[in-house]
């Protein structure tokens, strides 16, 4: 709604509104403060003709205002969503429930070499990798979580600086540089020169040895991912054969092992065959709850480590959208078969025990003084 009104009131109508998952995508991981993928798409199904109606008003006084004639019916609107689905039966759910215009792939079309650049090393790891392999790391020098594939070779050279006490890159192309704490003109904090200038502060401060550990593990975790992840374009082109890759799947690489034609690819989402290693994985919304659930509890420790500054009440409101969102899980899975329906209530009910297990920690986090 912000977004579009900003928009609107210049004279820009938006066609199309992309419902993301904060953490089931690839690459930076926005996630929310617990707001999940189906609530969402439930209010965006209930409200969608008010949020039109409201922008169409908008932009007519825009189109006035700039002596432009008003439209009489709003322009076309879209609603899509993207974000970890696995399987045919999950795409037509989110087009026949939701009543969504379309849906998004992405993390499956890494192992579709016509339509992804991956060069040979690291498809083949793509298609063995395990929940091991794909971890939400902080590498980005952005500060956003960022969804990395561990064993690349970008991983690799990234911890062999750290090992021989050379941390940071030589920042080859310099697009995140936006860091002004010990320099005149932009630096990137994945780079050699602001790792070495915040390291030196850090050992000259008198913060607590314990805490002064994890401050130094988040500044030499940032790593450089605008010449990474061009790599595996770079190397599999010939561009620059000394390309290190970097890779940012998604989660969701973890349920797909074949490298696929796009004929391949376009059959297992219409339900023609199944590309999926293991048929018995969680459902797409079981899965991106259960990654909230890990995303609290690391903000929770990190918080107890003094590298977040949140609020008590932040870390309340956020494990009661959780709790809400399993509410309207319990009753969405009327929708479902018996078998699905089942399996689905019972993963629901040990995500929800895990939330539960989380307020030990947020009540040692609050004794800690660390959560005020």
């Amino acid at each position: 709604m912000v977004q579009s009104k900003y928009l609107a009131k210049r004279g820009l109508w938006v066609s199309e509104y992309r419902i993301e998952s904060g953490l089931n995508c690839g690459g930076h991981a926005f996630a929310t403060e617990g707001f999940l993928m189906g609530p969402i798409l439930e209010e965006f199904g209930r409200r969608k003709m008010e949020l039109i109606d409201y922008l169409h008003e908008v932009y007519n006084r825009a189109l006035a205002g700039m002596e432009r004639a008003p439209i009489k019916s709003p322009h076309e609107v879209r609603i899509t969503v993207q974000g970890g689905i696995g399987t045919a039966d999950e795409n037509r759910f989110l087009l026949e429930y939701y009543g969504v215009d379309g849906t998004g792939w992405g993390t499956p079309f890494l192992l579709v070499p016509e339509v992804t650049n991956i060069d040979d090393v690291h498809l083949e790891k793509l298609s063995v990798a395990g929940d091991s392999d794909v971890y939400l790391s902080d590498c980005s020098p952005l500060g956003v979580p960022f969804w990395s594939l561990c064993n690349s070779a970008s991983e690799k050279t990234h911890r062999q600086r750290i090992s021989v006490n050379k941390p940071g890159s030589p920042c080859p192309k310099g697009y995140l540089r936006s860091d002004t704490e010990f320099t005149q003109f932009p630096i990137c904090k994945a780079s050699r020169t602001y790792q070495k200038l915040k390291l030196k502060q850090l050992s000259e401060s008198d913060i607590p040895s314990e805490q002064l550990s994890a401050i130094r593990e988040s500044v030499i975790a940032k790593s450089c991912i605008c010449h990474g992840v061009s790599g595996c374009v770079t190397l599999k082109r010939g561009i620059d054969p000394d390309a290190r890759p970097a890779v940012c799947c998604g989660p969701n690489i973890v349920n797909f092992t074949k490298v696929a034609s796009l004929e391949e690819m376009v059959s297992h989402i219409y339900g023609r065959l199944s590309l999926l290693t293991d048929s018995d994985r969680p459902h797409m919304f079981i899965r991106e709850l259960s990654l909230y659930v890990d995303y609290f509890r690391r903000e929770l420790q990190q918080a107890s480590e003094g590298l977040l500054d949140k609020t008590t009440k932040r870390f309340l409101d956020f494990k009661c959208n959780l709790i809400t969102a399993i509410e309207y899980y319990q009753g969405l899975a009327e929708q479902f078969s018996l078998e699905q329906r089942e399996r689905f209530l019972r993963d629901l009910d040990n995500l929800f025990e895990k939330i539960e297990k989380a307020l030990p920690e947020s009540a040692a986090a609050i004794s800690l003084g660390v959560i005020s």
